[in-house]
């Protein structure tokens, strides 16, 4: 089974919920490594300061030829999947792929990755890098109430009724692997 994995760059979990539907036996989409040489899309291949772009400046941008292929690769695979697992915390890229899936039909899950493991040594601090906890509700460097710092996970959730769309929303990694191994 094709699955598409949507989740958020900034997730550190992504990488493990990967290797744990591809152990399943799974065709697994990594977008952060969609194929042999290619670190997947980001904005800052478009300009290092997208982070300071108005909504205009974005508009004009997603018509560049890179943010043009980085869709076609990500979408292509989408179109491709036979389900789609959503792992939060996540952005709302995730959120529209995922509706986008159960709207075409394809299975469908929610992920909380309580108790999955995560990276750890440099790969760990390059991830959190000027990551702190929460102050006021948000994480002082990516201002998110979903950030993926250790111990923000279960303090960043907040409930979305949409999520009824989803066939089903595990958590933790036991829940996961039961969901992979009844997609065969």
């Amino acid at each position: 089974m094709k699955i598409y994995v949507a989740s958020s760059w900034r997730n550190i979990y992504q990488p493990e919920v990967v290797r744990l539907c591809r152990g399943a036996g799974h065709e697994t989409y990594d977008f952060r490594n969609p194929g042999p040489g290619d670190n997947g899309f980001g904005w800052s291949e478009i300009d290092p300061a997208w982070k300071s772009w108005d909504f205009e400046r974005y508009r004009e941008l997603l018509n560049h030829p890179r943010a043009e292929q980085g869709f076609r690769l990500d979408m292509g695979a989408l179109r491709d999947c036979d389900a789609c697992l959503l792992v939060y915390p996540c952005g709302k890229s995730a959120h529209l792929e995922l509706g986008w899936a159960a709207g075409a039909g394809r299975r469908t899950a929610i992920l909380v990755p309580k108790g999955i493991a995560f990276p750890t040594g440099a790969e760990a601090e390059a991830i959190f890098k000027g990551h702190s906890l929460y102050v006021g509700g948000h994480c002082k460097a990516c201002l998110a109430l979903a950030c993926t710092v250790p111990g923000n996970l279960e303090r960043s959730f907040e409930p979305e009724l949409m999520s009824k769309m989803a066939d089903v929303l595990l958590v933790g990694q036991d829940e996961l692997v039961t969901w992979l191994v009844g997609l065969r």
